[in-house]
């Protein structure tokens, strides 16, 4: 039996746990985004505490409050089936971006490769949206603008996949929080401030066909992408952190 004192009601870590599970049941099977699924069980989670607060209240007893708030709470997979019917047809382009962006578990390489073919795809379809305008058919084009082409979008997908690269790194020298982890995560910040400099070389092939407004530009953006790394970095720690909490819950049984 654990402490209880008249005025205090509120679960403790094993409680908690227990609870936690129980949602987990109902909620994980569900198919909807990350941050839907993160609501049902910040919602389910406050119900069955809410229960068990007032079964203590009036039992004093932590066991029976448990076993009550449990049995009230109801069978995982029905609820689970309610969680599902609820899921609006438009979760699926959440769902979509949810994978695009971050996917809990996989490996940061396979992400990096993702954002640098989904970077390409993105400029190659503005690419040839804004060729055909202005070029006229692509049997057209000349040979140096497809080479032009082609460099712009290798600089693009090496900038997306060293962005995502690196603010992985960024992501664990921040939560290590030693002396030499920040010395890496200033230098992981001076390397990012190069990543829009060598963008550059890609669009213009050479500085030397860069006005001096077209530099002042690249040189400003080189400034503000340590900042954005550090952004990104602090969400993929934050979101990696809530999934292995709730990942690591074993819900069989």
């Amino acid at each position: 039996m654990n402490d209880f004192t008249p005025n205090n009601f509120t679960p403790n870590e094993f409680t908690l746990t227990r609870f936690k599970i129980v949602v987990e049941r109902a909620v994980r099977p569900v198919r909807a985004c990350l941050h839907r699924k993160q609501r049902m069980r910040e919602e389910l989670l406050s119900h069955i505490t809410a229960v068990y607060e007032d079964a203590l209240e009036q039992t004093g007893d932590e066991e029976t409050a448990l076993a009550s708030a449990i049995e009230r709470f109801g069978d995982p997979a029905e609820l689970t089936s309610q969680l599902q019917a609820v899921v609006p047809s438009s979760d699926a382009v959440d769902r979509l971006f949810d994978y695009l962006w971050f996917q809990p578990g996989e490996s940061t390489v396979h992400r990096a490769l993702r954002h640098g073919i989904l970077s390409d795809l993105i400029v190659l379809a503005f690419m040839v949206g804004l060729g055909l305008a202005y070029l006229g058919p692509i049997s057209e084009w000349s040979r140096p603008m497809l080479l032009y082409g082609a460099s712009i979008l290798g600089g693009f997908f090496l900038f997306s996949f060293a962005f995502t690269f690196l603010a992985d790194r960024m992501r664990q020298a921040l939560m290590s929080g030693a002396r030499k982890s920040r010395i890496e995560a200033i230098l992981i910040a001076l390397v990012t401030g190069l990543l829009v400099p060598g963008l550059g070389f890609a669009l213009w092939l050479e500085f030397s066909r860069m006005s001096t407004a077209d530099l002042l530009v690249v040189l400003a953006l080189g400034a503000v992408i340590p900042a954005i790394l550090v952004h990104t970095a602090m969400l993929i720690a934050e979101r990696q952190r809530y999934h292995q909490e709730w990942a690591n819950l074993s819900i069989d049984g």
